[in-house]
């Protein structure tokens, strides 16, 4: 993102305190979670990672962010071009 010049806060707390947003890009109002490795083989269940979700959901969008989850963190540099490429996320909006 930042050779794109695209303004991120990375592991962003602030905007659906008490949760993080792995990025948050604020002249967008677009969160984006990384969901690999630490959500699927670590301490958080099937059935927990549905609720923290939808709690990040809920709250993103009360805040009126678009949140993008990007469950394939081998494909992230795909997955983050296309949302760029569809205008969802440039430095002119």
């Amino acid at each position: 993102m930042s050779k794109n010049s695209i303004k991120f806060i990375h592991h962003d707390r602030e905007q659906i305190k008490p949760y993080e947003l792995d990025f948050y890009l604020p002249d967008n109002h677009i969160g984006i979670e990384c969901n690999g490795y630490w959500h699927t083989n670590n301490c958080i269940s099937n059935r927990n990672q549905s609720e923290y979700h939808n709690i990040k959901i809920k709250l993103c969008t009360n805040k009126n962010i678009t949140l993008y989850m990007i469950d394939d963190i081998n494909d992230i540099d795909k997955q983050l071009t296309d949302i760029f490429s569809c205008g969802r996320a440039s430095n002119t909006i």
